[in-house]
This record gives C-alpha cells, sequence and structure tokens, in this order.
C-alpha cells in the first residue's frame, strides 16, 4: 500500500500556529490527528493517508468546485506546489525580495517551501540556492551574514528529508 510522501514537512499543515493549539485547548499532536482523520472518508481511522485516500478525498472536493482554475489554485495553494497560470497561478508560497552584489533587486518565489519558518534565512538562502539564485547580499532589504550563506548550505544539503503523514 502506497503511503503519501510530502518533501519539506518541519511543521504538518502548521499544527502549531493553529488557533485551538494557540489558546490550548488541543496539542500539536491533536490537530495533525484530526487533519490526517479528514482524508479517512468512510474507512479506517488509522492516522496514515494512502495514495488511494489522497485521490478520494481531492474528488471529493473538486466536486464541489465550480471551476478548474480555482481547483487548481486551492491544491497548488493548499501544498505550496509552485506555478500555474493565470487564476491558477500560486499565490501561497512565500516571495522574497534578493538584492544581488551589483544592486539590482528581484522578488524571488520560494519553490517547495511547505514547512519553512517565517525568519528562517538558512531556510530561505537554501531555497533560493537550489533555485539557482547564489548572488545574495540582502533578503527584503536585510544585509545577510557570511555565516547564514555559508553555513551547512551547499548542493548536498537540500534541506528535510521526507516524511510520511502519520499520526503519532
Amino acid at each position: 500500500m502506497a503511503v503519501v510522501w510530502l518533501i519539506c514537512m518541519g511543521e504538518i499543515s502548521s499544527a502549531s500556529r493553529h488557533p485551538d493549539v494557540v489558546a490550548k485547548r488541543k496539542t500539536p499532536a491533536q490537530v495533525l490527528r484530526e487533519f490526517l482523520d479528514t482524508f479517512d472518508v468512510g474507512g479506517e481511522k488509522d492516522g496514515q493517508v494512502t495514495e488511494e485516500e489522497f485521490i478520494n478525498y481531492y474528488a471529493n472536493i473538486s466536486a464541489s468546485i465550480d471551476s478548474e482554475e480555482y481547483f487548481e489554485l486551492m491544491i497548488r495553494n493548499a501544498w505550496h506546489i509552485s506555478g500555474g497560470e493565470g487564476a491558477a497561478a500560486n499565490s501561497s508560497n512565500l516571495r522574497v525580495m534578493v538584492t544581488a552584489s551589483d544592486g539590482s533587486e528581484r522578488v524571488v518565489a520560494l519553490e517547495n517551501d511547505l514547512g519553512l519558518k517565517q525568519g528562517d534565512v538558512e531556510g530561505i538562502i537554501r531555497i533560493l540556492q537550489r533555485q539557482g539564485v547564489t548572488d545574495i547580499v540582502k533578503i527584503n532589504g536585510k544585509p545577510i551574514k557570511a555565516s547564514a550563506k555559508s553555513s551547512g548550505i551547499s548542493s548536498s544539503s537540500s534541506g528535510q528529508a521526507p516524511v510520511v503523514l502519520k499520526a503519532p
């Protein structure tokens, strides 16, 4: 049985920032379990999301969405999948202003940023470098330290390992 794998999932569905966790009504583990249980439509609530459950879940959701573009946008934004065109263009991935050594600036959308914590400069640099952006002097107008540029960030340092969607 195939199990759905997700890349760069430091915080699955940002459970630590969920309103019930912040209000101390639930633990991150409880919120994660509820999230996983939504995929178990008519099946056993086992804390795992099989490929079939994942596809069935989104097939059911797609039936209630009027346009293919909006469905694509919803999927891209929910899972931080880069790309899309027109109304389906991803709008959830973090975008940063990168200043190069020659003073030029450009906005770059980070690919595969799911689980990246806000303010994680080293993580942002790692993703930028994987995307081929290497001449980085400032991010969002703030100078970056030489240590952030070189602290274990290389082509062999590709971020977090894949983790399975599985409840504790």
